[in-house]
């Protein structure tokens, strides 16, 4: 019987930004310990203002479907061909948060599709959220920073988050599929034991009053320290 692979596809705590008053970039002020990757920067935002979390597979009596209220930070699956994941990222940003930009940046979805044999074979449910999720950096792929709008079409840069009650995003996606082709095994028949770990944080920007909030976010964004990935 071929061996079925169990693969962490991790899900960390967001990271928080913010810009300074009077249009200049705050510097990192704060962090904690590497394992839960949260910084605190600046006035506004706290490190417990901004959160990502998806549905958490692994509860006791969890019956396969997506849960907005049982919510974990990192899941293992098995994986095997044919197979449909339940994962969605989502960001919460609190109400006691400053007005904000949010942002995320996903990681190792493109080396994940690739080890299992490309975009035929893997899907990415629902990513991006219809367009509410836009990419920011360059380059092919799903991996990259990307940024959070409303549903206009015609909206240019991100979207400004007043936190009257607290935020919760669109999903980043939903899950993941694999066909019944996907490359899970090795030659001999064993599960691979390489698969890349899918992992995404988060990070919000103070919005300031200023006209040039926006490109100032997003100017923070380009040289952002993201911390390590496990």
């Amino acid at each position: 019987m071929k061996k079925k692979q169990i693969v962490k596809l991790g899900l960390t705590l967001g990271l928080v930004g913010a810009i300074g008053v009077g249009g200049t970039l705050a510097i990192l002020s704060q962090k904690t310990d590497a394992v839960v990757n949260t910084f605190a920067v600046g006035d506004g935002i706290t490190a417990q203002d901004i959160t990502i979390d998806e549905t958490n597979v692994e509860a006791k009596d969890w019956n396969g479907e997506m849960s907005d209220t049982d919510r974990d930070m990192t899941n293992s699956y098995t994986i095997t061909p044919g197979v449909s994941l339940v994962k969605d990222p989502q960001v919460h940003v609190e109400e006691s948060a400053a007005d904000c930009y949010v942002f995320i940046n996903v990681h190792n979805v493109d080396a994940f599709i690739m080890e299992l044999g490309g975009k035929d074979e893997v899907t990415m449910d629902n990513f991006g959220a219809n367009g509410q999720w836009v990419k920011l950096s360059t380059g092919e792929g799903y991996d990259g920073v990307y940024y959070y709008r409303e549903t206009d079409e015609t909206a240019t840069g991100g979207t400004k988050v007043s936190v009257d009650a607290q935020f919760d995003s669109p999903k980043v996606f939903t899950g993941i599929t694999l066909t019944k082709d996907a490359e899970v095994y090795q030659a001999n028949g064993i599960g691979k034991t390489n698969i890349p770990k899918i992992q995404v944080k988060a990070a919000a920007v103070q919005a300031t009053g200023l006209t040039t909030s926006w490109t100032d976010a997003t100017t923070l964004m380009s040289t952002f320290d993201w911390g390590t990935w496990q």
